[in-house]
């Protein structure tokens, strides 16, 4: 639920080393919706790339609900690479239209066409057009900083919490700031039929909902709402069950009656976060170049922008060897050739 314009986008990447015309080995560590674009895209635009994917995580295995995105996102994917654009907007769902609940009122208001898909569905789209480009998808192995692979190229794709980037946090200019709210990000069985924001006034102050489809029988609801009002609550305290059941009756009026859905923490109680703002300085080093939330976050509630990892235009369609400095390129290219096609 990240915005992308302002990561490391694939597009970067692949225009800056000038890739075409020679063969690059790219190692991409993190097998998220980020680190597996970025390999469909370079397969596309060069078979010959020697690309792989690590992920510490077995195949299948992801957290979160659903991911929002809009038409003109859409277009660009269409754009970029049709065949796994059709897969995506074939198991989206879509929406026209946003709605508020605050106290007794609900308004709704006409908008540009939004856009559903479940998290687990998108990355089942993403690893099968990967594999079908013929990129190496190497599940359960995890990278860390003192082993990464031998490669022209080592996109850092692991999250915000990026090993990667978190070694060398003082040259990439690294700065990780929690936000003040907590929030908390469930799923649940009541199908919205549009982008829903809920705002519930409490003896504790106020608490908020935004929520969305994803699914033919899922949305997502993420709820927020100030420190002192979760204390209020009580719902610091609760454990997962009796946390979930308090949200529910708080937002009855727009579940209908469905419930919410949760992802307990270790040690049980209810999985409250605070939303994490990460900068960066520069996104690369030496050979190791940031990606999606490792290299930037933007906080959930700027929903009309689509997540990190999606903004992605083209790459360059120059051919290697046009361009003078392309035999040795400069540290921000962040890739060297390892033999003419």
């Amino acid at each position: 639920m990240t915005t992308p314009a302002r990561c490391y986008c694939a597009s970067s990447i692949s225009h800056s080393s000038s890739f075409l015309g020679v063969c690059v080995k790219v190692a991409c560590v993190g097998g998220g919706p980020a680190g597996l674009y970025l390999s469909i895209l370079l397969k596309r635009q060069d078979p010959s790339h020697d690309i792989t994917v690590h992920e510490r995580d077995p195949e299948g295995s992801t957290y979160g609900w659903g991911v929002t995105y809009w038409r003109g996102l859409l277009d660009e994917l269409h754009a970029r690479d049709p065949e796994s654009a059709r897969a995506v907007e074939e198991h989206s769902v879509r929406w026209n239209q946003g709605v508020a609940h605050v106290r007794d009122l609900v308004t709704r208001q006409p908008g540009d066409a939004g856009h559903g898909i479940g998290r687990h569905k998108l990355l089942e789209i993403l690893t099968a057009r990967a594999r079908a480009l013929g990129v190496r998808l190497e599940f359960e192995r995890e990278i860390t900083p003192d082993e990464l692979p031998e490669a022209d190229l080592v996109v850092a794709a692991d999250g915000v919490h990026s090993a990667l980037r978190t070694r060398h946090a003082q040259h990439f200019g690294a700065a990780l700031t929690p936000g003040r709210n907590p929030y908390v990000w469930l799923g649940t069985t009541k199908v919205f039929d549009s982008f829903t924001f809920a705002f519930v006034e409490t003896g504790h102050g106020w608490i908020w909902c935004y929520g969305y489809p994803f699914s033919a029988d899922r949305s997502t609801c993420v709820i927020e709402c100030a420190p002192e009002t979760r204390t209020g609550l009580g719902l610091d305290r609760a454990n997962d069950a009796d946390g979930t059941a308090r949200l529910e009756g708080l937002f009855a009026h727009i579940l209908d009656g469905h419930p919410l859905i949760g992802r307990a923490s270790g040690d049980g109680g209810a999985p409250w976060l605070t939303f994490r703002t990460l900068t960066n300085r520069t996104w690369y080093r030496d050979n190791v170049v940031l990606l999606g939330d490792a290299a930037h976050t933007t906080h959930y509630s700027m929903r009309r922008e689509p997540p990190s990892p999606w903004r992605t235009p083209s790459p360059s369609p120059t051919p290697c060897g046009s361009a003078p400095s392309c035999r040795r390129p400069s540290p921000a290219t962040s890739a060297t050739v390892r033999r003419p096609c």
